[in-house]
């Protein structure tokens, strides 16, 4: 492992394509002392329980006793399918 700063980082995939990868490409070049450990979650592991530095997570997942940063605006959602598919399994009162 390179000398330097060590930053293990938990984050969910969304998380990282969309918000870390654009940044991690403009920060790293600049400091290459900076050894960034990504860690892919698909759960809700406790960070600081796991020793992770940091982790990214979409807003509404963030654990009440954690101390929060907005690192993007709000990243619009949406479930698509056949409107067959949508009658049938849903039972959530969702208007097609």
């Amino acid at each position: 492992m390179p000398l330097g700063l060590r930053l293990p980082l938990l984050l969910g995939r969304p998380c990282g394509k969309i918000i870390l990868n654009p940044a991690l490409a403009t920060l790293l070049p600049e400091h290459p002392d900076i050894c960034v450990e990504i860690i892919i979650d698909y759960g809700l592991t406790d960070t600081v329980a796991e020793r992770f530095d940091a982790g990214v997570r979409l807003g509404e997942s963030v654990e009440k006793d954690m101390t929060s940063v907005r690192i993007s605006p709000d990243i619009p959602m949406a479930i698509v399918g056949a409107p067959g598919c949508f009658a049938s399994n849903l039972s959530t009162g969702v208007q097609i």
